[in-house]
């Protein structure tokens, strides 16, 4: 035998246990400061400062002299049919001569390649095909238009001679970064904007009220998106793989949002919404948007950035596992009006840290907070009736709780394994339940009424009454 490699091997076998017991375990049991998260305001920024572009390059800059365009005025308006100029910005007239400006010819542009800004006027109808075939200095554009007229499909790949959205990363310049709509748009077609990697920046019209599957998809260097306050309907894969957008707000009229309409938005930081999920009645888990089918398997699908979400005060109730296994979310600021928040709604969100329930809540359902280790405090509302089993189960940084005298129960498990919990003020509670506060190894102290009476398990809670 050789004992020398025995030898060796012993050794080897010793330092590996010594490390072991010396190293602090992972999972569950670990306290480490390194596992808190960071409890700092969540903030949106961008690379560009885009409003100071939209102020410089487009709203401060004058018309362009009616003698760079030709034209012809018929029944009272005027069609730009090209430009003769050699300005690198250029606005066109809103009116010529008196006669407004309504339409813009085919080939209009076309070619110009010295033109960097544009901007056409709300006043323009009609626009022709490909009129801006060629342009490929062009960096800012503003048009009311992607189609020939409000009723057309709306596709920025018409303007510059695109007839197939496949095509749009090819044969639309890779300088323009920067696209606002005029109120011509109300709504914009499937594949609108289907692939145009390069723009940065795009700013919608208060009028735009659906937007079709995947009119914005891989919009991959688009970084903010503005203007969707008044739209109602969102299509399937609508912002899919915009991978740098970081923030996104709806407004209430939106109605519905398609199955991954978010996926792939893996910068996006903060998200507003009057809904959780598909629709108000239906599909209501957040990760439905991201892409799981189903919210069992929503872990995963989230942006790995989403630290904050806004939920409208429209929002009157959050169904079972809105915000499932939602390991990023910091931040949540509830509806006003919330009344109801489902089962799990809040299950393993472990980066959650500071919750305000708001006083029109009536209840919260099972398990809806199990599992939030970083959650340091929850306020709760005046009008909070029910509180289901393991609701606050294993919310060990909680460390004081305030129930309001509108609650007369406490379910079992409900605020079990909370291991930091020292103060708690029962308030209207007449009955805790079975292991209520099982685990709640650190409690100092417990204030509730002279008729209050214990389930089996709550011993420590009893034995801290005042």
């Amino acid at each position: 035998m050789n004992w020398k490699k025995l030898f060796a091997a012993l050794m080897a076998m010793l330092l590996a246990l010594s490390v072991s017991a010396c190293s602090e375990p992972e999972g569950e049991g670990s306290t480490t400061e390194d596992a808190k998260v960071d409890k700092a305001p969540v903030e949106v920024t961008y690379e560009t400062d885009f409003d100071a572009t939209l102020a410089k390059e487009l709203d401060a800059l004058a018309e362009s002299p009616a003698s760079d365009f030709d034209r012809v005025t018929q029944n009272g308006s005027v069609t730009v049919t090209g430009y003769r100029g050699t300005a690198s910005a250029v606005r066109v007239p809103i009116a010529i001569d008196g006669a407004p400006v309504t339409s813009i010819a085919d080939n209009a542009f076309a070619n110009q390649t010295s033109i960097e800004t544009l901007v056409i006027p709300d006043s323009v109808t009609h626009i022709g095909q490909s009129v801006l075939a060629g342009c490929t200095s062009l960096i800012h554009l503003q048009t009311p238009l992607l189609g020939a007229d409000s009723t057309q499909v709306q596709r920025l790949g018409y303007l510059f001679g695109v007839s197939d959205h496949e095509n749009h990363a090819r044969d639309i310049p890779a300088s323009l970064i920067l696209l606002r709509l005029g109120s011509g748009v109300t709504s914009l077609a499937d594949y609108a904007l289907y692939d145009c990697n390069d723009l940065q920046c795009v700013i919608l019209p208060k009028t735009l009220e659906k937007i079709g599957k995947f009119a914005f998809y891989n919009c991959s260097s688009m970084e903010r998106l503005d203007g969707l306050l008044g739209v109602r309907v969102i299509g399937e894969y609508a912002f899919a793989d915009c991978a740098k957008l970081k923030a996104l707000t709806l407004g209430d009229p939106l109605t519905s949002i398609g199955f991954s309409a978010l996926r792939g938005c893996q910068k996006l930081t903060a998200l507003t919404v009057p809904f959780v999920g598909g629709s108000r009645e239906e599909n209501s888990y957040l990760a439905y948007v991201f892409g799981a089918e189903y919210p069992d398997f929503a872990k995963g699908h989230y942006p790995p950035s989403l630290s904050r979400v806004v939920l409208l005060d429209s929002c009157v109730a959050l169904g079972d596992y809105a915000f499932f296994e939602c390991e990023t979310l910091k931040e949540i600021v509830l509806s006003k009006g919330l009344k109801s928040i489902g089962v799990r709604a809040f299950y393993g969100c472990t980066a959650l840290w500071s919750v305000a329930l708001p006083d029109a809540l009536e209840s919260i359902r099972e398990n809806a907070f199990y599992g939030c280790d970083n959650l340091l405090s929850v306020t709760f509302g005046k009008s909070l009736r029910s509180i289901g089993i393991n609701a606050f189960y294993r919310c060990d940084s909680l460390s004081s709780v305030v129930l309001p005298a509108s609650l007369a129960a406490l379910p079992a498990s409900c605020f079990a394994d909370c291991s930091a919990l020292e103060t708690v003020d029962l308030g209207g509670v007449r009955t805790v339940g079975d292991q209520a506060f099982r685990g709640c190894v650190s409690l100092k102290t417990v204030k509730g009424s002279a008729d209050l009476t214990f389930g089996v398990g709550n011993e420590l809670a009893q034995n801290r009454m005042q």
